[in-house]
């Protein structure tokens, strides 16, 4: 589905999160995709698991099923519970979920039913087994690139990969005297941490430096990062800072030239 091609869809979206709560340090760019689609759907209606100090804007309107990690049975009747509250006061003509494989899976049934057309974004490449049955139910599966989906089949539309300039910018500079280099992400195992330290080692200068942005969720593989980096003599230029809010990380990342 390209959204750039129509001004706006005369339809309702149903989205699928995890949270619109902006000092989430993990989801909160879910707010800006809820508020993007807002732009281009008559209606979007949002059903998160967590809505904490968010100003809602015009064309949004929240539901929360208050998802507590743990609490299967109870997470499941409030999801139903929603949801069927979403689809009795509003004709929804489409569903986009975002990352929510679960979620996903709980709706087929109810979709099916009433013939809405449900789409999931995926770009990770862990294959759970939610995963592997929804996609079965699915319309269409859209991804970032060629390998960041598990599932290989016709359903899935590669669309790339962006940055909201708005958000993250870079200070324009007529020099850079410094090579400052930042990455910004989680420091798990896919992301290939290790290859970017061992890249940098090969260009590093006296005066360069790597800031890794992000936590691991893995504390094992954290502590190989930081062995890596200590045994290749790296521990004054490479600086672990962490996680950050999403303000704090734009701000931060202006700071670097790469």
């Amino acid at each position: 589905m390209n959204l750039k091609k129509v001004s706006k869809y005369d339809s309702t979206l149903l989205i699928f999160n995890f949270s619109m709560n902006p000092l989430n340090q993990v989801f909160s760019h879910q707010i800006q995709i809820a508020e993007k689609f807002g732009q281009k759907f008559r209606q979007v209606i949002v059903l998160t698991d967590e809505l904490d100090n968010y100003q809602n804007v015009a064309n949004l309107q929240i539901y929360s099923t208050q998802w507590i990690p743990g609490k299967n049975l109870k997470n499941c009747i409030n999801f139903y519970r929603q949801l069927f509250i979403i689809l009795k006061n509003y004709e929804v003509g489409i569903v986009f979920s975002h990352m929510t494989t679960i979620k996903s899976l709980l709706a087929v049934p109810i979709l099916k039913f009433y013939k809405i057309k449900h789409f999931l974004w995926y770009a990770h490449t862990y294959y759970p087994f939610s995963l592997k049955l929804v996609k079965f139910f699915l319309n269409g599966v859209v991804t970032s690139t060629q390998g960041s989906c598990p599932i290989k089949n016709r359903k899935v539309h590669v669309v790339g990969q962006s940055i909201d300039g708005n958000h993250f910018h870079f200070l324009n500079r007529k020099s850079i005297k410094k090579m400052r280099f930042v990455h910004v992400g989680r420091l798990d195992p896919i992301k290939n941490i290790d290859k970017v330290i061992n890249a940098y080692s090969n260009i590093k200068s006296k005066t360069s430096s790597l800031t890794f942005i992000g936590e691991n969720s893995i504390r094992e593989n954290f502590h190989k990062n930081t062995h890596q980096v200590k045994s290749n003599n790296l521990d004054e230029s490479i600086i672990f800072k962490g996680k950050r809010s999403e303000e704090h990380t734009s701000e931060l990342q202006s700071r670097f030239g790469i």
